[in-house]
């Protein structure tokens, strides 16, 4: 086994382990993280992934509809103000991910 962390591997070329979701789950928090970052059924992605790309879907209806029917002229810089912080709640997420994984000794196809 792995020590119960969840993942199967198997060693590349280069010595390091690729790391593959297990059917083991953990409890409490833990076995939540690795349900939500888990691609499920036919999906490539996982639910959290999919979420965050449904909120750019409300984002657009936001700066599109919302925004000009309720502030109008005011505040102009907010639509981009929030769209750039969603972006960049994405791109600490994949990087947070990555990080993680180069640290547990992972690589990724």
């Amino acid at each position: 086994g792995d020590g119960g962390a969840g993942l199967r591997g198997d060693a590349g070329s280069s010595g390091r382990t690729r790391c593959i979701p297990g059917e083991e789950e953990g409890k409490g928090w833990d076995g939540l993280a690795r349900r939500a970052l888990r691609p499920v059924g036919g999906s490539m992605m996982p639910p959290l992934a999919v979420l965050y790309l449904a909120g750019f879907f409300a984002l657009e209806v936001y700066c599109s509809l919302v925004h000009p029917a309720l502030l109008g002229a005011r505040l102009p810089f907010l639509p981009l103000m929030l769209t750039s912080m969603y972006c960049a709640l994405g791109v600490g997420w994949v990087w947070a991910r990555m990080l993680l994984g180069m640290l547990k000794g992972c690589s990724y196809p």
